[in-house]
């Protein structure tokens, strides 16, 4: 429904397949019990290799040769997305983080990554983060101490946040709401500015 005609501009999405390593290859940091800290090489991947081959398979799409590139990603892959978005953000912007695994390494996330400079200038930037209220508690938790933390931060304009009503932490409640962040971040462009944008979903 998200891509009706009128409800969004047209994007082209590059699904990164999951491997056995995700919890390596999607955490920028090693949690105590569940390792992992390899993210930073991954996003290396999609940037040197992955969007080169894109933009050599598909030269129609114009925005798949340089940055910046939207990223969307659920649990971990929502971790790894609001990551790249906060510290790479002039290659990945804008983002859409689901159900994000902001407890990983006991809150790192919130504790010393948003210490860190953000993206520059904010209204570029644009964040939409999300959780169901039927997920467990250091799920919503953890994510709404984010939101609550980038909005005392100054970025109250630039993030845009949903809870959805019973919502878990599965794809059936991600697919149920994906058209929110699509709308919210690709609404529809007039006719004769129509560039397809490139999203990678991790």
């Amino acid at each position: 429904a998200a891509s009706n005609p009128g409800l969004m501009s047209e994007v082209v999405v590059v699904g990164v397949y999951n491997t056995p390593d995700r919890m390596d290859e999607l955490t920028y940091s090693k949690d105590p019990k569940y390792g992992g800290g390899k993210l930073d090489t991954y996003l290396t991947f999609v940037e040197k290799t992955v969007m080169p081959l894109v933009a050599k398979e598909f030269p129609r799409v114009s925005a798949a040769s340089a940055g910046p590139w939207p990223m969307m990603g659920s649990s971990l892959g929502g971790l790894a997305t609001c990551y790249a978005g906060w510290t790479q953000g002039s290659k990945y912007s804008p983002v859409a983080c689901m159900s994000s695994s902001f407890w990983w390494d006991g809150e790192d996330f919130k504790g010393s990554i948003l210490a860190k400079s953000g993206p520059s200038p904010k209204q570029d930037h644009p964040f939409y983060i999300d959780w169901g209220s039927g997920e467990v508690s250091e799920q919503t938790d953890s994510n709404a101490a984010v939101v609550k933390q980038l909005q005392g931060m100054g970025w109250e304009q630039e993030v845009a946040y949903y809870i959805q009503p019973d919502g878990t932490h599965n794809e059936q409640s991600w697919g149920a709401r994906v058209n929110k962040p699509l709308q919210l971040l690709f609404p529809p462009a007039p006719i004769a500015t129509k560039t397809p944008q490139t999203s990678i979903f991790v």
